[in-house]
């Protein structure tokens, strides 16, 4: 049901994602994790930067070269399968469930069939920040 995955009220509704993924082709519904899931993820995220396990964003498409451009942008990333961290496979079947919720609401979002690893990123102090974008196009 879709109260197992969005809000009853607020941002997080399914009229309100909806009507803001044919807008604007995003939506931000706060809390979607959870505080606690989303606090343990930045320190998870922290441990893994520190770690040295994340590399340098890089630019560039398929066919093309691709290269870090620390002024375009400066985030470090890394790429995880859900076999990798037991909390990014929960979240992983959360973001499923709503895509698969929304896909009965946002036309672009029916032939979405896959998606890739999931993808955390860590914008250190001093760097370039975020910059829209996207990360897997089509």
């Amino acid at each position: 049901t879709s109260s197992a995955v969005l809000a009853t009220s607020g941002s997080g509704t399914v009229e309100a994602v909806a009507a803001g993924l044919r807008t604007r082709g995003y939506h931000v519904v706060d809390g979607f994790c959870g505080q606690a899931s989303g606090a343990k993820f930045a320190e998870k995220a922290e441990a893994w930067f520190r770690a040295g396990r994340m590399n340098p964003g890089v630019v560039g498409s398929q066919g093309a070269a691709l290269a870090p451009m620390a002024k375009v942008r400066g985030d470090v990333i890394l790429r995880l399968e859900e076999q990798e961290d037991a909390d990014v496979a929960a979240l992983l079947r959360r973001f499923d469930a709503l895509v698969l919720l929304m896909s009965k609401q946002v036309t672009a979002l029916r032939n979405v069939t896959k998606r890739t690893r999931a993808m955390v990123a860590v914008y250190p102090p001093g760097s370039s920040g975020y910059v829209r974008h996207i990360d897997n196009p089509g």
